[in-house]
């Protein structure tokens, strides 16, 4: 009975150490994945830009932007538009929309600090993302490097603010403040 008992525990154990060893595996090879696919979309935006004076779409930012500007002429794949490990389509930074390619070179933009298109979740066992920057190089970055890279992935605020035409019909103009008193009534 005690030998049966080791046999199973034994069993179990080597299961295990399979079962680790083969989601090490996936997790590398989803990594691998992204990288390549990302690697490639750095290449097919140069492309565009070279086949669009200079310049990088337009749409950058908005969902699906990279597939709707570089698929197919620029990249055959669909498959390289999405992360396998997610299932989503790789974001890309809508401060770069329609902006020079070479402006964003190392030397002129700070390129290598310049996120271009990343991996849209975190991995849920490194709780880290690959984000290719604009210069070209990948790197992966977990939630404090990501946090530091926000600032830089909004849209730029518009230079002059667009006034509103005229109140929506029923919404109240909110009532001015008011000012304190500058003395007290003496009395």
């Amino acid at each position: 009975m005690l030998a049966v008992i080791l046999c199973f525990w034994g069993i179990l154990s080597y299961t295990e150490r399979e079962m680790k060893k083969m989601k090490t595996a996936v997790r590398a090879r989803s990594g691998r994945e992204a990288q390549d696919d990302l690697a490639l979309l750095h290449a097919a935006l140069s492309r565009y830009a070279d086949a669009h004076a200079g310049r990088l779409p337009s749409a950058l930012g908005a969902e699906g932007a990279l597939r709707s500007a570089l698929s197919p002429e620029f990249v055959s794949s669909d498959e390289a538009f999405v992360n396998r490990r997610d299932g989503l389509e790789y974001p890309s930074n809508p401060r770069l929309a329609g902006g020079s390619w070479a402006e964003v070179s190392p030397a002129a933009y700070g390129g290598a600090q310049t996120p271009l298109a990343w991996e849209a979740t975190f991995s849920e066992s490194s709780a880290r993302k690959w984000v290719l920057f604009a210069d070209g190089s990948l790197r992966e970055v977990d939630g404090d490097g990501w946090a530091r890279l926000l600032p830089g992935l909004t849209p730029a605020p518009s230079a002059t603010p667009t006034p509103s035409a005229s109140p929506k019909p029923g919404v109240k103009k909110p009532a001015a403040p008011v000012k304190p008193p500058t003395s007290l009534p003496v009395g």
